[in-house]
């Protein structure tokens, strides 16, 4: 697999999907069948908490 520059992993990550893009992707209901996992909605969030404070911290260093 070849690897990816750090300024093409960006640009993959800024773009953009069409909802129907989303759809085909997978990653709506990723989460369904995970037994591991309780609360699917608290989960996300916690997840998105932790990428903002990532986000935030790795700003503060730039």
């Amino acid at each position: 697999m070849p690897r990816l520059s750090k300024k093409k992993v960006e640009e993959q990550m800024l773009k953009t999907m069409t909802v129907e893009e989303l759809l085909k992707s997978g990653l709506v209901g990723i989460w369904k069948n995970r037994i591991d996992i309780d609360d699917n909605l608290e989960f996300a969030r916690e997840l998105r908490d932790k990428s903002w404070v990532s986000k935030d911290l790795n700003s503060d260093l730039r």
